[in-house]
This record gives C-alpha cells, sequence and structure tokens, in this order.
C-alpha cells in the first residue's frame, strides 16, 4: 500500500471496515462445516494496545524490582528464606496490579453512560 494510500485511510477506518466482514466469514466457515473452530479475530490496533500495555507494565515492574534490588541482595546474604524474596517481589507487582485496576476501574466508571 502506498504512504499515500495509507494516510488517506487511517488505522481505526481500515480496522472497522475489516472486522464488518469477520461475521460473515464466520458464518461461510460454519456453513461448510459446522464444527470448525474459527478463532477470535483482533484488529491490529487491538493487538498493539494489549502488547505496549505489557511492555509498560512489565518495565514498570522491572524498575520496581530493580529499585529493591540491593535490598533483595543483603536479605539474601543474610540468609533469609527464599519466600521472603519472592514476597518482596510479588508484593510490589501486587501493588502495581491493583492500583492499575483501580484506575481502571475508576476510568471505565467515568466514562460509562
Amino acid at each position: 500500500m502506498s504512504p499515500r494510500v495509507a494516510r488517506k485511510y487511517p488505522e481505526s477506518r481500515r480496522t472497522r471496515v475489516g472486522l464488518l466482514v469477520v461475521p460473515a466469514i464466520r458464518e461461510a466457515v460454519w456453513e461448510l462445516d459446522p464444527n470448525m473452530p474459527v478463532p477470535t479475530v483482533r484488529s491490529m490496533e487491538d493487538m498493539m494496545a494489549s502488547t505496549v500495555v505489557d511492555e509498560r507494565f512489565y518495565a514498570t515492574f522491572l524498575y520496581s524490582v530493580r529499585q529493591r534490588q540491593r535490598e533483595m541482595g543483603i536479605r539474601i546474604a543474610l540468609d533469609a528464606p527464599a519466600q521472603d524474596i519472592i514476597r518482596v517481589v510479588l508484593g510490589s507487582g501486587l501493588v502495581l496490579t491493583s492500583v492499575g485496576v483501580a484506575l481502571g476501574l475508576a476510568a471505565a466508571a467515568g466514562t460509562a453512560p
């Protein structure tokens, strides 16, 4: 696709039009074989958005763990149980996840009609 055409039809418009044919394709496949599983179809935008979110969460989680790396090294040197080290790592991830869920629920509630 030439750059001119890509600029004329942004991804969101092409995605919406492309996803409109999915039910027709599904029905055509099921007419041939009713037992044929048809996978869930997602737009490239959806896939990219979830990938970016995953990468951002991982980067934030990794940063959080790196901030406490010295503390974990000292705990290991002092012969702390492995459960304590795991609790430190998972605890920080749980806090980040809880904050993300709370913010997501607040945003969803704010945009609900």
